[in-house]
């Protein structure tokens, strides 16, 4: 989900695919397996960086993602992030993540 209705810069809070990121980690040696200890890995966390460095080269100054956060958990359903059509329910993530939200433009 991309953040940044009136604030000074674009930030964005990030899932992964369970299958893909283990699937990753096992190829790069990564000893963590569960969902939450992988969201934390340096190797992960710069994977998901390069990828967004890739979106952004192609992004103006304006539209380009500052700063993420990879959370543990996907979006859901049942978690109430989502709805039965498996959109984002912005207004509900943007308030379940309201101080990580802010925390990325406290600096």
């Amino acid at each position: 989900m991309i953040h940044g209705d009136k604030r000074k810069f674009l930030s964005a809070l990030v899932t992964l695919n369970e299958e893909n990121i283990r699937k990753f980690a096992q190829e790069r040696g990564v000893a963590a397996t569960a969902m939450a200890e992988l969201a934390k890995d340096a190797t992960v966390r710069a994977r998901v960086q390069q990828a967004i460095d890739a979106l952004n080269e192609r992004e103006p100054s304006y539209a380009q993602i500052k700063k993420f956060a990879i959370l543990a958990t996907d979006f859901s359903i049942e978690g109430g992030e989502l709805t039965p059509t498996l959109k984002v329910k912005r207004k509900v993530c943007t308030q379940k993540y309201k101080d990580l939200l802010d925390s990325f433009y406290s600096d």
